[in-house]
């Protein structure tokens, strides 16, 4: 007895720090991302229990954490803004240096009083280089070879820019987007041409894509800058030729006239013919005037700050074309979605991770009566850098004038990218009650299997593809569709293929068009 005492005593421990640790890990406080990247950083603390406070600590002393705090290379754009005891705040950095390493150490505070330290650093620290081209001459075309050099990790470069007209770009090898791999060197050509003298500092802005994107920031840049020196006159106009003198036309001989017989010796001619006047002879221009050649070299002009272009998000990316994907709808944010016209779909997030759904769908009779409504909600269980998944059930009524049918269908969705580039993967099961008007009620019960991707073509543009499979059903859907969006609509236009699955002889081809809208708020 006192054995089988001991083992359950041993048990019992055992469980308990089970459910201790699991306890400490549902509450643990969270930053991401974990890293800094140069530029704007957009950070979000979460805390299951509630934020109550955050601290800086600085010359190792800890105090208030608060906007427009700045240093040689960090600057607090806004410090965390959050009701008492909410479970998320976010915060926006910006990073003033690439070539060392910066550091923001805070102590987070929970409603419970559990405190928590972070050290937030720059992931990478890059090698700036100063790209001589020298001394060129007024019109003279200048190239310099420039290179990203990989060390120890893969980079993906999204493109190559110079902000200036006078350096223009040739690529050498694969024109970016393109994935660099370990320890490579990536080579591209800069040119430079200009008819002024004086002196050009320019950077090329190579975006790098993040590991951990955030708040719209999916990119950095890493800029080598270049340095021309243009010296001598500018290079002169040609000079046109010299007008050539026009001679006098010459002379025109008279005709004689025909003498009758007998006839007196001719007269002297009526008419006098006149000489041609000569043309007016061209003055030679004044020679063009040149400008004095400069011997020194104008102080490089420091470049204009320009406003960072606007962010555009994807305001429905918590879902492809119809389905849903791992990402849930942001805290206290909303969406109203509108399928074909007659079905309409509204979304809200009380809390983070939760979403609530509700959606109903109206035929007329003279059409084809049919009146269905919908309500549910997901949680986002998976939040870990490029990876979401999230849990769901949407409860389903829908009347016909030949059946009624209640359903239930619990759900899984589980993605993996960011916002410009997703891939996704849906699992379901589906219990529904038919209730005929002409036969006894049955239940049926199936399977479900989705997914598709989703990846922006353009600054407003994403093209979306999405399928799935239905246990015991004669066709699969197989979805196309172009998505336009801006920050706060989204407009789908695409086409649906219900593919035959050979269950049934006679099935064909069914196409129907995709038209939908969103609007968040």
């Amino acid at each position: 007895m006192r054995t089988d005492a001991r083992y359950l005593m041993f048990l019992f421990l055992l469980a308990a720090i089970w459910l201790g640790t699991a306890t400490q890990s549902a509450a643990q406080i969270s930053i991401y991302p974990t890293v800094f990247y140069a530029g704007l950083n957009s950070l979000t603390i979460r805390a299951p229990r509630g934020v109550m406070k955050v601290e800086r600590r600085q010359s190792g002393v800890w105090g208030p954490f608060v906007t427009g705090q700045e240093s040689r290379d960090l600057r607090i754009i806004s410090s965390p803004i959050f009701t008492r005891c909410a479970t998320s705040a976010q915060f926006i950095t910006q990073v003033k240096t690439i070539s060392r390493t910066v550091s923001l150490h805070l102590r987070v505070t929970d409603c419970s009083g559990e405190t928590e330290e972070f050290v937030i650093s720059t992931e990478y620290e890059w090698r700036i280089s100063r790209e001589d081209f020298g001394k060129v001459k007024p019109g003279e075309v200048a190239c310099h070879e420039f290179h990203v050099i990989t060390e120890n990790h893969a980079f993906v470069v999204d493109s190559i820019v110079s902000p200036s007209p006078l350096f223009t770009i040739k690529f050498l090898q694969r024109k970016p987007p393109v994935k660099l791999p370990e320890n490579f060197t990536y080579r591209y050509q800069v040119c430079f041409q200009s008819n002024r003298p004086g002196g050009h500092k320019v950077p090329m802005l190579v975006y790098l894509r993040r590991d951990q994107p955030s708040g719209g920031f999916n990119n950095y840049i890493v800029a080598d800058t270049a340095y021309v020196s243009v010296v001598g006159p500018p290079p002169s106009l040609p000079t046109p030729p010299r007008p050539r003198p026009v001679p006098p036309r010459p002379r025109p001989r008279p005709r004689p006239r025909p003498q009758p017989v007998p006839v007196k010796p001719p007269d002297t001619p009526a008419v006098r013919l006149a000489l041609a006047t000569p043309a007016p002879q061209l003055q030679q221009p004044a020679p063009l005037a040149i400008a004095e050649r400069h011997d020194h070299i104008a102080a490089p002009q420091p470049m204009a700050a320009t406003a960072p272009p606007e962010i555009i998000i994807d305001p429905a990316a918590h879902r492809l074309i119809l389905g849903p994907t791992g990402r849930s709808v942001e805290e206290g944010e909303g969406f109203l979605a509108n399928y074909d016209g007659a079905g309409w779909l509204a979304g809200y997030a009380p809390v983070d991770r939760l979403t609530l759904l509700a959606g109903a769908l109206y035929v007329p009779s003279f059409i084809n009566y049919s009146l269905t409504a919908s309500a549910g909600g997901r949680y986002e269980v998976v939040r870990a850098g490029a990876v979401r998944a999230a849990v769901g059930v949407q409860g389903h009524y829908s009347e016909s004038e030949i059946s009624t049918i209640v359903a239930a269908s619990p759900y899984v969705s589980v993605s993996i990218g960011d916002d410009d580039s997703r891939a996704t993967l849906s699992g379901a099961y589906s219990w529904r009650h038919h209730s005929p008007t002409y036969e006894a009620p049955f239940d049926r019960s199936a399977f479900i299997v989705g997914g598709g991707m989703d990846r922006r073509i353009g600054r407003h543009w994403k093209a979306i593809v999405e399928a799935y499979w239905l246990q015991d059903s004669d066709y699969l859907p197989l979805g196309f569709a172009l998505r336009w969006f801006n920050n706060r609509f989204a407009v789908d236009l695409g086409l649906n293929l219900n593919l035959p699955t050979g269950n049934h002889p006679n099935a064909t081809i069914i196409p129907a068009p995709v038209i939908s809208g969103t609007w968040a708020w």
